[in-house]
């Protein structure tokens, strides 16, 4: 399996663990996915890392309010639009 297929498999796992609790991280991630099947140019090295921080403890995710806030930080880092977005 190549490392794409396996990145966009954890978004989906990412989108589905954070529907309810984060839907900040949801959308980012369901983004994400889109893009990196469309206009994989238009992703960054940057973003791949920061929301791959989310799954890189294995099976331990980090809750929602904290995972939100990071993906907030990791937008705003990267000049992403972070309208409607809670910052912490």
């Amino acid at each position: 399996m190549n490392w794409t297929h396996e990145y966009m498999r954890r978004l989906t796992e990412a989108c589905d663990r954070y529907e309810r609790t984060a839907p900040t991280v949801r959308d980012h991630c369901d983004d994400l996915y889109i893009r990196m099947g469309e206009t994989p140019e238009q992703v960054t090295l940057a973003e791949l890392l920061g929301i791959a921080w989310l799954w890189e403890s294995g099976d331990t995710w980090p809750n929602g309010n904290v995972a939100a806030n990071h993906v907030y930080r990791l937008r705003d880092r990267l000049k992403m639009d972070t309208t409607g977005n809670a910052g912490f």
